[in-house]
């Protein structure tokens, strides 16, 4: 099982985004029946900055009626 902290899951998500959003310039778009969405905040100061990038991944309604995301 893959985890958060393996380098081979962000390489393997990083080439899964990239496939479906080459250059990342879709904000909304679905890969296989499931909806990914990506948010980008920034902040840059006088002497730093930072990015961050908020991925949402929601599946398909299975079963019950229960979703995952």
């Amino acid at each position: 099982m893959k985890n958060f902290v393996s380098p081979s899951f962000f390489r393997l998500f990083d080439l899964l985004m990239s496939t479906h959003n080459p250059g990342s310039k879709r904000s909304h778009w679905t890969l296989d029946g499931v909806e990914c969405a990506r948010e980008r905040h920034s902040y840059s100061g006088p002497t730093n900055g930072f990015v961050v990038e908020a991925f949402t991944l929601s599946g398909p309604v299975v079963g019950d009626g229960c979703s995952w995301s």
